[in-house]
């Protein structure tokens, strides 16, 4: 429900109340139309400190926090409001004709405007909530945008790297990896707008990673990829998992060498997803501390994307890199 509408409902509910109460105390001497119409009436009168101070006083306080300020303006308000339904004849809140009926008249009065004041903080409080909810996220968004923007060009630099390198030699494999290369551009431009994407279509997206970078190397490599309980209707932040694949790649020995390997799983259980990436090293590849913008830009996106909902694992050994991240998925 939108804050208008709330607001309306709010003040709606308050001046039903007091109508009830004042045809309470109207009805007793007065037939039921007359009462009816003194209680509008008077509900008019009261109706003007209350916004008076709504939309022009409660500034002085919420705002401003000019207290001495705004109790001597309440004070002037009350008593001319208090003048006004005395003169008018008007019962309600005018018990004596004394000073104790004086009295009894203003603070009444200044407790319509405590309600005034009431009703407004709250507002303004969950206003002021509301912006600061918007702006968080206006925030992540603005980050996790700029870390996607830093993705793509990253994964795209070093794919045209390997593309340029085949054309230069005139291989035949240069055609089939700008098609891969099409397929994963045209999912990263397209579908990885929204926050959440379907986890298999990023499952896809690592397929055909591999395949491209396969279809580079030109020769057989171990690579397995293995996936259990995922389903249509799991969903992930976008370009997550591909960063530790490229990483694998990169920084593993299976480009160069024959007995090297690359093995991936992906599973769901319970809402839980665990990505589990070992590959093969040796001792002339770069270690993946040194990867850049990559390892750091994901990780910050799984702070941003993930809070207190992610746990990421790193350990290498002289002959192995792994890497085991587990997301519980919303």
């Amino acid at each position: 429900m939108k804050k208008s509408t709330v607001e309306i409902l709010i003040h709606i509910s308050l001046w039903s109340l007091i109508l009830i109460n004042l045809l309470n105390y109207t009805l007793v001497e007065e037939y039921v139309a007359e009462a009816f119409i003194s209680a509008i009436f008077i509900i008019a009168i009261i109706a003007i400190p209350f916004y008076f101070n709504y939309f022009f006083l409660a500034d002085l306080i919420f705002v401003q926090k000019q207290y001495l300020k705004y109790f001597i303006v309440v004070i002037v308000v009350s008593v001319f409001t208090y003048l006004i339904l005395y003169f008018t004849s008007s019962t309600w809140l005018l018990e004596d004709d004394g000073i104790s009926g004086w009295v009894s008249a203003v603070t009444n009065l200044i407790l319509i405007i405590g309600l005034s004041n009431l009703i407004k903080g709250i507002l303004s409080w969950f206003q002021d909530q509301q912006k600061k909810s918007d702006l968080e996220k206006e925030k992540l968004q603005s980050e996790l945008k700029f870390l996607k923007l830093q993705v793509n060009p990253h994964f795209l630099f070093n794919s045209l790297n390997n593309i340029y390198s085949l054309s230069y030699k005139k291989s035949d494999k240069a055609a089939p990896m700008i098609a891969r290369l099409s397929r994963i551009l045209r999912y990263m431009l397209y579908e990885c707008q929204e926050t959440q994407v379907p986890l298999t279509k990023e499952i896809d997206l690592l397929k055909n990673f591999t395949d491209l970078n396969l279809l580079k190397i030109g020769q057989e490599r171990r690579i397995d990829f293995y996936t259990e309980g995922i389903e249509n209707h799991h969903k992930i932040a976008p370009l997550i998992l591909i960063t530790f694949l490229e990483n694998a790649f990169k920084h593993g020995n299976i480009l160069f060498d024959e007995t090297g390997w690359i093995n991936i799983e992906c599973r769901v259980e319970n809402k839980q997803l665990t990505y589990r990436l070992a590959n093969s090293v040796s001792q002339n590849s770069t270690k993946v501390v040194d990867s850049g913008i990559g390892l750091k830009n994901i990780e910050k996106q799984l702070q941003l994307t993930y809070p207190s909902k992610y746990d990421l694992k790193i350990s290498e050994t002289p002959k192995e890199y792994t890497v085991e991240l587990n997301i519980e998925l919303s």
